[in-house]
């Protein structure tokens, strides 16, 4: 097994990197960010968990003083004394958010046409660090001054002004796409959420695999047009319908509603800037994927999301899908928002992408049952601990159980959730920040 670098040659690396950057291409302070913030994240968990111990100001007093030193060898780097990672983890924070504050004082505002190519930090050299995408789109955690938010965490703090996502996760590749930009900030957020009654699926099964070849549910047009009414009328930033239970049709029916908009206009109104239309077994003539159809208040498609983990959950037949190859991240006006398809998130064995997965906001339709919802509980504590992420889980209740329909899950911070409380019996659930 090779040796790990420590921390003391990784920083003598770093800086011949960066002096062959700074030789190169003199301005590119966004792969200097990318390059140092690899290396202060190898950092000793010891030396890092001291990261909440100094105040914002501080740090950025600091970096104030460093900038002229920006334009200097090496973007002004240099290793520091052997032996003291503390100091040197410091240091390099510091020259972090320097180059973070350089950026910001060109930038213009607005997004890119293209994020995908404009927010890619592409490493030239073969033996370099990987691609990765610098998006600068500050955290919406930072809006709000929140008492002891000023010696928040590693993870939470490390970049103040950008997020560093990866070009791929677990094999998918990461693209960006923008929702409505149209909305304006809420300091509160509402999530809607969509539920069905009493479930029957009718499944096609094939060499140990199974397929949902269709749904049907009581009232359910009158449950999605009553769900997307009230989502435009109580002004939700995103709205979800559960997993595997919007067949084609009630997709059709989805995209109507949210384009024509059947409904008087109450004073105040606003289409959500999401609506994710359930999900349901398609296939291209040769494979089966479980797609989520991610729309505007419109009913224009933003992107799809093809679910990554096949359920099997001790069943003979498993999920008959292949994985997705995409993972699309959606850039609104309150910030960065991933998606997940139920096991996608839940699944409790492997960390998957979402553990390093530094976005605002984890949309996640579902179907399952109790131990499914105590899962997703689960992951998002730790997403929110890592990074501050707000989780919205819309599950459908499965097998059918005469007390309820379904669970619907917002968390932000705090402590746990108990499952009694994502419990309910109604089939739109409102839920706010």
């Amino acid at each position: 097994m090779p040796k790990t670098k420590s921390f003391d040659d990784q920083q003598v690396a770093l800086h011949e990197s960066l002096r062959t950057l700074k030789a190169r291409d003199a301005d590119n302070y966004r792969a200097a960010i990318v390059l140092m913030y690899r290396v202060a994240s190898a950092a000793l968990i010891s030396t890092k968990k001291r990261f909440s111990d100094w105040e914002e100001s501080d740090l950025k007093r600091d970096a104030d003083d460093l900038i002229d030193s920006l334009s200097t060898d090496a973007f002004g780097f240099t290793p520091g004394s052997p032996g003291d990672e503390l100091a040197n983890f410091r240091a390099l924070v510091v020259r972090i958010r320097s180059l973070e504050l350089a950026l910001m004082m060109g930038d213009t505002g607005g997004h890119p046409v293209d994020p995908n190519d404009a927010w890619r930090v592409t490493f030239e050299d073969e033996d370099d660090e990987d691609d990765a995408f610098l998006v600068p789109v500050p955290r919406r955690r930072w809006r709000p001054l929140v008492p002891g938010q000023d010696h928040e965490s590693f993870k939470k703090r490390i970049l103040y002004a950008h997020r560093l996502i990866p070009v791929s996760a677990d094999g998918a590749e990461v693209t960006f796409h923008y929702a409505d930009q149209r909305r304006p900030c809420d300091a509160s957020l509402r999530f809607g959420g969509v539920l069905f009654e009493a479930p029957k699926f009718s499944e096609k099964k094939a060499s140990g695999t199974f397929l949902i070849d269709g749904v049907t549910t009581q009232n359910t047009a009158a449950i999605i047009e009553t769900g997307l009414t009230r989502s435009h009328n109580e002004r939700c930033f995103a709205t979800i319908l559960p997993e595997l239970l919007v067949s084609p049709t009630s997709l059709e029916d989805v995209v109507k509603i949210l384009s024509e908009k059947p409904f008087p206009y109450v004073s105040g109104a606003l289409p959500p800037a999401i609506v994710i239309a359930g999900t349901w077994h398609e296939t291209d003539g040769t494979t089966y994927t479980n797609t989520a159809h991610v729309l505007d208040g419109d009913g224009e498609k933003i992107v799809t999301y093809d679910k990554r983990l096949a359920y099997g959950g001790g069943r003979i037949e498993r999920e008959g899908i292949v994985p997705g190859k995409r993972f699309p991240i959606i850039v609104t006006s309150e910030g960065l928002v991933a998606l997940a398809i139920c096991l996608d998130f839940c699944d409790l064995q492997h960390e998957g992408p979402y553990a390093e997965l530094d976005v605002d906001f984890l949309l996640v339709p579902s179907c399952g049952d109790d131990k499914t919802m105590e899962s997703h509980i689960t992951r998002s504590y730790f997403a929110s601990v890592r990074h501050a992420t707000t989780t919205f889980v819309v599950q459908q209740r499965y097998p059918v159980r005469p007390d309820t329909v379904g669970y619907v899950l917002l968390r932000r911070e705090g402590p746990l959730v108990a499952l009694a409380d994502t419990l309910t019996s109604e089939t739109w659930v409102t839920k706010f920040t």
